[in-house]
């Protein structure tokens, strides 16, 4: 199996494990013979494969490429914000869902991400 795509949130620590197949076999590497490359403003992957994702106010994508020898795989990185007023709120996990799949943003006040998830909407809002 190829890992095309890697959806993390703003803050996020990810441990990275590659492993290697030849014939669909798994094949016993060394890990500190992987090298990692992060492309796009994210944040830092160490040499031993630990994705730390920065704090962000808006969703961005990139990518990290893991490298052993020659053989190389790259896979697209996604970001998405967490909001600063859900933390605790009894919708915070949907509210979340709906935000890594796109269907809601939030707005950005004083530099923070906000959902406002108490507040009333009007029909436009819902639309948009």
């Amino acid at each position: 199996m190829t890992l095309d795509r890697v959806l993390v949130g703003e803050g996020d620590r990810v441990q990275l494990v590659p492993q290697a197949a030849y014939y669909g076999l798994d094949v016993v590497s060394d890990p500190a013979a992987y090298t990692y490359t992060l492309d796009g403003d994210l944040g830092t992957v160490s040499e031993g494969g630990l994705l730390e994702v920065d704090a962000l106010t808006r969703e961005q994508s990139g990518a990290v490429t893991v490298s052993y020898g020659t053989a190389r795989t790259t896979a697209a990185v996604d970001v998405y914000c967490r909001f600063a007023d859900t933390q605790g709120h009894w919708a915070q996990e949907s509210i979340e869902g709906l935000s890594r799949t796109g269907v809601v943003k939030g707005t950005i006040e004083n530099g923070q991400r906000r959902f406002s998830p108490d507040a009333t909407i009007n029909r436009q809002e819902f639309c948009v």
